[in-house]
């Protein structure tokens, strides 16, 4: 399959490049689609009806990916394409953009913030938008294309993302290729040199579309991406009114070295202190296994030590009344344990998303984990 020169120049994963490349298309530079329809493509993603007037696009401006100056309004995008947000990421461009704001004659309320993600990701803050690949895509391809050079380039960035999309689509559904991709989150662009190793490097791959579509997440660096989205769509498939009524916290994610994905659900009102320590008990999907987990409420500033004296045998506890069969591992940094169960199947070979999703609803509901842990705190439990 011929690549495009997006592909070539293996940008597939590249922020930097992705944001240059749309940063361009809505420039004065870019010829392939119309000013107007530049607009007309700006006021649908963030639903607005004003006239936008584009006058200028900044590029890794103070950490913005991209800002859009317009006549009377100002859009900062913030755009993932692997790595979640970091802590008060969003807030800090909202400041950065509040600061500027008044030096370009602009109303302080004329400001939207767009937060672009491969499979549209929630930034679960106001008053950003949340907008995927797909949809920026479908404007896009909405408007007609001009005859020049630049509708060249613009043609082949449209048809790498619709590979990269199409791709990581056939990894979530497709059994057999997510069964390999969860089975080969280490595997490297230079692994493809070692030819006599190529039968073992995709074995268990017998559809052709599969075999194109894993050596295409090779090249591209997209692999340990899979299981993120396929974690990120197992939580948006979990019914909403039951996170809301026992969940206080809900995420996924993914190792950035070996790409193994996780789902963690912290409790509703299930929590206990220890020298005015809140420590946050949750569920997690990981590895095979569920964990409980107890993790200090500042996770990232905390040292184990500023655990309790008897945590291990808190731990006990727990796992003796839910019947868990696994490790008790207790953090050597920081002010974390767990507990752990061996899921009886293989999730990638058994489930999708979805399946997932009423797996752990089930799950949940039937071993009443918050009852049983919340006898265990009773009397050191603030509720």
């Amino acid at each position: 399959m011929k690549k495009t020169f997006f592909e070539y120049i293996s940008m597939a994963d590249s922020e930097k490049v992705h944001s240059q490349t749309i940063g361009w298309i809505f420039s004065n530079n870019c010829n392939a689609i119309s000013k107007q329809d530049k607009e007309r493509i700006l006021k649908n993603l963030i639903s607005s009806k004003e006239k936008l007037n584009i006058e200028d696009v900044f590029i890794e401006i103070d950490d913005i990916d991209i800002l859009i100056k317009c006549s009377s309004r100002l859009i900062v995008i913030e755009n993932k394409v692997k790595i979640s947000q970091h802590d008060n990421q969003l807030e800090k461009y909202e400041n950065y953009a509040k600061e500027k704001i008044t030096k370009l004659n602009i109303d302080p309320q004329n400001i939207s913030y767009i937060y672009l993600t491969l499979d549209k990701e929630k930034s679960n803050k106001n008053p950003w938008i949340d907008v995927s690949y797909l949809e920026l895509m479908g404007e896009l391809n909405k408007y007609p294309k001009s005859e020049s050079d630049d509708t060249v380039i613009f043609n082949q960035y449209l048809t790498t993302i619709n590979k990269i999309l199409n791709a990581i689509n056939c990894a979530i559904d497709d059994k057999e290729l997510r069964s390999w991709c969860f089975k080969n989150t280490r595997i490297k662009k230079y692994d493809l040199l070692k030819q006599e190793g190529e039968i073992q490097l995709f074995k268990g791959l017998k559809k052709d579309e599969n075999l194109n579509n894993a050596l295409y997440l090779i090249e591209t660096g997209m692999i340990r991406l899979i299981q993120k989205i396929f974690y990120k769509r197992t939580l948006d498939s979990i019914d909403k009114k039951f996170l809301d009524s026992n969940f206080s916290f809900s995420e996924f994610g993914a190792s950035s070295s070996t790409g193994e994905g996780l789902i963690q659900l912290n409790f509703k009102e299930l929590f206990f202190k220890y020298n005015d320590i809140k420590f946050n008990v949750g569920y997690q999907i990981q590895n095979q296994t569920i964990k409980i987990n107890i993790a200090h409420e500042l996770y990232n500033e905390s040292k184990n030590e500023q655990l309790p004296p008897d945590f291990k045998e808190l731990l006990r506890k727990i796992k003796s009344e839910l019947n868990f069969n696994g490790r008790i591992s207790t953090g050597t940094t920081k002010a974390y344990g767990s507990i752990t169960k061996k899921i009886s199947f293989n999730i990638p070979e058994s489930l999708t998303p979805k399946d997932l999703a009423s797996y752990i609803e089930t799950d949940i509901k039937a071993s009443n984990y918050k009852n049983i842990i919340s006898e265990i705190f009773y009397g050191t439990l603030d509720s």
